[in-house]
């Protein structure tokens, strides 16, 4: 009986070498290369745009407040000059002249607020800068057509009134444009509506006439 052979087993040899990745061809790496100049390039013009779109709604936001200082300081030269002037015959025409006055300065302020939908921020950065508790919870009450505006803005509002605690509520009773400011310790009133009447009543104080 013939008897069989056993044979030892012998694997190949693992050449390390035959696994190496295949070096990349120019076109490769030029490829990549354009890949990257592209990304770093997104990425800078993202950085840039976004600097830019923050430093253009802060110019919007001083922009409109110094708009409005204009408007009340006009008024105020107006009234200023109309009682240094008082006459006989002015004196007659004084409270016709004050009601069309104010009557003016309302439709003006008015038609800015539907011009311009930025207003109610501009309103409402002026109530804030009179807010003294900036670690409170702070409520800002917008007309429903301005919240969107006023949402939008946010952020900048509380950067620049270092309010660390701010919310919005949409109220219908409020005129658009203007806005409620509620604290802890009151309300800081920012109402078109108000403004109008308390400028209306400072006016008659000072000239001594009932609007």
């Amino acid at each position: 009986m013939a008897i069989a052979k056993i044979l030892t087993y012998t694997p190949d040899r693992f050449d390390v070498s035959s696994t190496r990745e295949r070096p990349k061809t120019q076109k490769e790496l030029e490829a990549e290369r354009l890949a990257k100049i592209e990304q770093e390039a997104f990425e800078k013009g993202y950085r840039e745009g976004m600097e830019k779109a923050k430093l253009e709604e802060k110019a919007l936001l001083e922009e409109g407040r110094r708009r409005i200082e204009d408007t009340c300081q006009r008024l105020n030269s107006l009234i200023e000059r109309l009682s240094r002037y008082r006459k006989e015959t002015v004196e007659e025409l004084f409270p016709e002249v004050l009601n069309i006055s104010v009557e003016i300065a309302s439709k003006i302020i008015k038609k800015e607020v539907e011009l311009d939908r930025n207003v109610v921020s501009y309103i409402a950065q002026e109530c804030l800068s009179r807010v003294e508790e900036t670690d409170a919870s702070i409520v800002i009450k917008v007309n429903p057509a301005d919240y969107d505006v006023i949402v939008e803005h946010s952020k900048i509002l509380k950067e620049s009134s270092n309010i660390k605690n701010l919310s919005i509520e949409p109220v219908a009773s409020i005129e658009p444009g203007g806005c409620l400011v509620e604290t802890d310790k009151g309300e800081i009133d920012g109402r078109i509506g108000e403004q109008i009447a308390e400028m209306a009543d400072a006016v008659s104080t000072a000239t001594h006439r009932d609007l």
